[in-house]
Order: structure tokens, then C-alpha cells, then sequence
């Protein structure tokens, strides 16, 4: 039923079925990874306990990996999530995003030429992704460079027209500091 709730994009439903899952086989790692999938998706601060009982279970998982270096990003905890992504890269180097969240992470914690390497390293495996497009403008925008920030989000948006974070970070730089003239 959770699969279907799912499929239905009932995240709400499909967390209650999950959650019933664990409950009934908390050793069961097929529920707790669709479990903290959804419990992702929703923002849901219980996703790091079940991402927890996930690894306790499978401690190389390179999805669990990742995805508890995100919540750790969403956290602000970018030390913790960077050791998460390099236990990632280091295993998989060809984790486009994981590349890209140790850039993020190498962003917020100031190291702007690591971050600047990851995110060349996450071009290079995928051109054409709009999350590596998008986090180069996030690292001019650290940067000041908003005339480049500017141009990684209008690429981004080009790659993928829906893709939100770029539409927001244009939409606020625009409205913050016009584009200068050429």
C-alpha cells in the first residue's frame, strides 16, 4: 500500500503505510529505505533516525550515505556532511550528486577552491546537470561574482525550465542587483 500511496504522490499515506511496515520488520531495510525516501521528500526531521536505522543495518549503503549527508546539510551541519559525501565519493566516484553536495558542503564551510573542484568534477561526469549549473551560481554568488552567478542559474534553468532552487536564487539576485551592462 505505501508503494501505491507513493506512486499516487500521497506522501503523507504512503509514510503511515511505511512507518507500519518498520514497525511490524524494523529489520527489514527495503521498508526503512522507502520509509526515509519518503520521510526526505516531506521534510520529515524522523528521516534521520530511520536513515540511522538504515545504516545500522547496511553501513556501506551509498543511498543512505548520501542521503544523510543531506540532512545534515539541511541541518547545517556541512562538517558532518561532508564526511558523509566523501564516503560516498571515495566509493563511487562517479556519484554526480555526491559531488555536488560536498561542494555545498565545501561552501558553507568557506573552503571555496575545494567546492570549486568538486563542482568541475560533478561537470565533467554530467555536463548537462541542472543541480551542478545551479550550484556554480550558488558558488559565484558566495563569491560576489554575480554577473556569473546569473548566468550558472539562467543555465540551469535552461537544462531543466522547472527546476526551482535556480528560478528563486535568479529571481532574488535580479531583484537585488540588476544585471550590469555590458
Amino acid at each position: 500500500l505505501g508503494q501505491l500511496a507513493d506512486q499516487q504522490d500521497d506522501l503523507e499515506a504512503a509514510r503511515g503505510f511505511y512507518a507500519s511496515a518498520v514497525a511490524a520488520e524494523p529489520d527489514n531495510v527495503k521498508f526503512l529505505r522507502r520509509l526515509a525516501r519518503v520521510q526526505l521528500r516531506l521534510e520529515d526531521p524522523a528521516a534521520r533516525q530511520t536513515l540511522g536505522q538504515w545504516l545500522m543495518r547496511e553501513p556501506d549503503n551509498l543511498d543512505a550515505r548520501y542521503a544523510m549527508g543531506v540532512l545534515k546539510l539541511r541541518a547545517n551541519e556541512p562538517d558532518l556532511a561532508l564526511q558523509e559525501f566523501l564516503a560516498v565519493v571515495q566509493r563511487a566516484p562517479d556519484h554526480v550528486m555526491a559531488w555536488n553536495g560536498l561542494a555545498l558542503a565545501y561552501t558553507r564551510l568557506g573552503a571555496f577552491q575545494e567546492a570549486a573542484e568538486a563542482l568541475e568534477r560533478a561537470k565533467t561526469l554530467e555536463p548537462d546537470n541542472p543541480n551542478t549549473q545551479s550550484n556554480l551560481g550558488l558558488l559565484a554568488a558566495y563569491s560576489q561574482r554575480w554577473d556569473e552567478a546569473r548566468e550558472a542559474w539562467r543555465l540551469a534553468l535552461e537544462l531543466n525550465p522547472r527546476f526551482v532552487p535556480a528560478a528563486h536564487n535568479l529571481e532574488a539576485l535580479n531583484t537585488a542587483a540588476p544585471p550590469s551592462s555590458p
